[in-house]
């Protein structure tokens, strides 16, 4: 089954709706690692992960009497992308999604549905279903594609509210559609399709003729992803979880309604739609996200305007180092905004620095504390070189980004790092990068630029005291692998 990756225009509106989820834990069950699960890093603290079509995704289907590994009231939200129709026991499935949610936790589900926009989309609709057939013709597991408004009963009747529907009807600008798309589906074609076509007996000639047009139209036309529905919801608040009154029964029973319809309103989505300037009026700074609050400062009289182009800057570089960013003209490079923007971000916090950058340095004794101090750096996805810049007792003066982007190493030179410690008075360097592949291992343009950086640090007179690689959930010291 051809199951899409996520294009631009989807991008942005996952951006947009996952600017209003935030928590500790989210759990994402889809097919793979794309976008959405890019984004929940960005929002989430730690994100679990069942992939679909594994053992732990049919766990799912008979969870009553296998439950997921998972405590109760763990996740802030539970994501489904395009795996909540391979579910063939969705029933126990939500059952098992309510028991691991927190009282207050969402859920989400980005599904395809049976309508189509365009002819690029029809024929996108028109291959799944054949697909769908063709399984169910040799006896295989076949899962149809669900209509939006069957999605939300079936979270109604789990025991959901609050649910919101919106469908994507446009999901690609590309006159010939998605070129990826249409390479996978002609390998599907190519590979599972046309040699399954032997084993469907006296239908074959049936569906070989529809293989043929659909081959022939998206060969002629091309093929984009059919229309999806993106519905959310939230899990009712138990009696047991409200704020147990020590009083009698009867002053009790109000207090319960109370905090149920104060939860309803603080749950509620309609809070966070409001224009950005209204919820800062009615409901104070701090309940607008990093990325609003930026974007009302890059555009004070219009920030709904800024908003896309805030989560964007965030999520391209990351929270803590864009706020460490201290060169306008890297942030224009690397973020391909204006240097009028630029400077803007810059200046803004060098001001939060003045006023409130006064607390005690942290001191950077062994790599662990400081895989703890840039442990932050793990989660983003492009590659980060930082200097650690510390004085003769160990603190940290000042940590600066060197380099952004592929093939760091090649563009980190020696000269660049070293005169930015002595501008700090810096008698030692640590330096530290992230690798988004989760692999900690040093490659060999790593070792390369450490031993050149070593043998600079001597000409100079500060030390290179190690060189921590950080990935998600270790950490590789240069020093404690004898490369140094």
């Amino acid at each position: 089954m051809v199951l899409p990756s996520t294009n631009s225009g989807t991008r942005s509106l996952l951006g947009t709706l996952l600017g209003r989820f935030r928590g500790r834990r989210a759990l994402y069950v889809g097919m793979g690692e794309n976008d959405l699960t890019a984004y929940l890093h960005l929002h989430f603290e730690s994100v679990e992960s069942l992939q679909a079509g594994t053992e732990e995704l049919a766990s799912f289907s008979d969870s009553s009497a296998s439950p997921l590994p998972f405590e109760n009231d763990f996740f802030d939200l539970v994501a489904f992308h395009w795996s909540f129709h391979l579910i063939e026991k969705r029933s126990p499935a939500l059952t098992e999604t309510l028991r691991i949610l927190k009282p207050q936790g969402r859920i989400l589900l980005v599904e395809g549905i049976p309508v189509a926009g365009n002819e690029r989309q029809y024929t996108h609709l028109a291959f799944r279903q054949l697909l769908i057939e063709r399984d169910a013709a040799l006896h295989h597991a076949s899962f149809p594609i669900l209509a939006a408004d069957e999605i939300q009963r079936e979270l109604k009747a789990a025991g959901f509210h609050h649910l919101r529907l919106q469908e994507v009807l446009q999901t690609c600008t590309k006159p010939g559609g998605d070129p990826a798309l249409k390479e996978q589906a002609q390998e599907i074609l190519r590979k599972d399709l046309i040699p399954s076509l032997v084993q469907l007996g006296p239908r074959r000639s049936e569906f070989e003729k529809r293989m043929v047009e659909i081959k022939q139209r998206i060969e002629r036309i091309g093929i984009e992803i059919h229309p999806f529905a993106i519905v959310t919801g939230t899990r009712k608040v138990a009696a047991s979880h409200l704020q147990p009154n020590l009083f009698t029964d009867k002053t009790n029973a109000p207090s319960v309604a109370k905090s149920e319809e104060t939860y309803r309103l603080a749950d509620g989505l309609e809070l966070e739609e409001l224009p950005l300037e209204e919820r800062l009026l009615k409901l104070g700074a701090a309940s607008l996200r990093t990325p609003e609050l930026l974007a009302f400062l890059l555009s004070p009289g219009q920030p709904e305007s800024s908003r896309e182009l805030a989560e964007r800057l965030l999520h391209d570089y990351g929270s803590r180092a864009i706020s460490d960013e201290r060169n306008p003209h890297r942030l224009k490079e690397t973020l391909s905004v204006s240097l009028p923007v630029a400077c803007q971000i810059v200046a803004l916090f060098e001001i939060g620095r003045r006023f409130f950058g006064k607390g005690k340095a942290p001191t950077l004794r062994s790599p662990e504390e400081v895989f703890n101090y840039m442990q932050p750096m793990a989660r983003l996805k492009r590659e980060h070189f930082r200097g650690l810049f510390l004085n003769r007792q160990g603190e940290l003066i000042d940590d600066e980004i060197i380099a952004v982007g592929s093939r760091c190493a090649a563009r980190v030179h020696p000269r660049e790092i070293f005169r930015r410690a002595m501008e700090r008075n810096a008698t030692a360097i640590i330096l530290c990068h992230n690798h988004p592949s989760s692999d900690p291992t040093p490659s060999p343009e790593d070792i390369e630029l450490t031993q050149r950086l070593v043998q600079a640090g001597k000409i100079v007179g500060i030390e290179l005291l190690d060189h921590i690689i950080v990935a998600e959930r270790t950490w590789t010291s240069f020093r404690d692998s004898n490369l140094l």
